[in-house]
């Protein structure tokens, strides 16, 4: 496992071989929509994408509300975790 310590919106994912991604930078709406496309366009097949500071009432969490009528990802309840298996 590898933390990478860079500013998100500027790295190359395509450097990147993962199929686990934790995306917790930013909590801006414009940052958490850029990690999450770059993520989910590397990952790994199968994969797994989690966000971290999920709030029914957050930047964040307007975009998963957005993501998911595409894309199947699931609240962890009792914590602020979301995920979503990519097979």
């Amino acid at each position: 496992m590898e933390q990478i310590y860079h500013d998100s919106t500027t790295y190359d994912f395509s450097k990147l071989l993962f199929n686990i991604a934790f995306i917790d930078g930013g909590h801006d709406y414009e940052t958490v929509k850029s990690d999450t496309f770059n993520v989910l366009k590397y990952i790994q097949r199968p994969g797994i994408v989690m966000w971290h500071d999920y709030d029914v009432e957050s930047e964040i969490g307007d975009l998963l509300h957005e993501l998911v009528k595409e894309y199947p990802i699931k609240w962890i309840k009792q914590t602020r975790l979301a995920f979503l298996k990519i097979n």
